[in-house]
């Protein structure tokens, strides 16, 4: 039991780092987001609780075991089952390693990214946002963008804009009845964003 707990943890310490070590490498070359998206893998995730479940497991059994000649008890059943486990580790250990060989093959990581990209900008960029008519559309002859007399909202600090909620401003100005517009300011101007 104790050669099964051990090997498990062995197992893991082994497997992970040599697998961190290569997705150190592959991110290097391709992009940083290989490593954020090995610890969502589920795989990944599963893989890591069957070994530390099998580790705990034996640590329990072991537990019970009792020496001695008079009061000696071993749990053959649960001996068994740790056996059966450690059987189960290697075929996961087995299918680990493929999943990873093939999660840092080129195809892969430029379709995950593509994939990750895409559903940012379905998020930040909605379709819907800004595509139907605003209530009495019709009755309003707007002015043209130049005419406009247009307020600056200064920041509040330095920094830059990482996101921007479009439904949040899409709503406000639905409700005072104006624009919103964004534009970015150029290298050699200094102050705020105009808004």
């Amino acid at each position: 039991m104790s050669t099964i707990a051990g090997s498990m943890m062995t197992v893991v310490g082994g497997t992970f780092s040599m697998t961190l070590v290569t997705l150190a490498l592959a991110s290097s070359q391709y992009t940083s987001r290989i490593l954020r998206n090995f610890m969502r893998d589920r795989v990944t995730q599963v893989v890591l609780g069957i070994f530390t479940g099998i580790f705990t497991y034996c640590l329990i059994v072991l537990r019970t075991i009792r020496g001695g000649e008079e009061s000696g008890f071993i749990p053959n059943l649960a001996v068994s089952f740790s056996v059966v486990l450690a059987i189960g580790g290697i075929s996961v250990l087995i299918f680990f390693i493929h999943h990873i060989a093939s999660l840092i093959q080129a195809s892969n990581i430029i379709a995950s990214v593509a994939a990750e990209t895409m559903v940012a900008v379905d998020r930040h960029f909605p379709e819907q946002h800004g595509n139907g008519p605003v209530d009495n559309d019709e009755d309003q002859s707007p002015l043209p963008l130049q005419e406009r007399s247009w307020q600056a909202v200064a920041a509040k600090g330095n920094g830059y804009i990482q996101t921007v909620d479009n439904a949040a401003l899409l709503c406000l100005a639905r409700e005072h009845q104006t624009i919103v517009r964004m534009e970015p300011v150029l290298i050699n101007q200094v102050g705020p964003w105009p808004l």
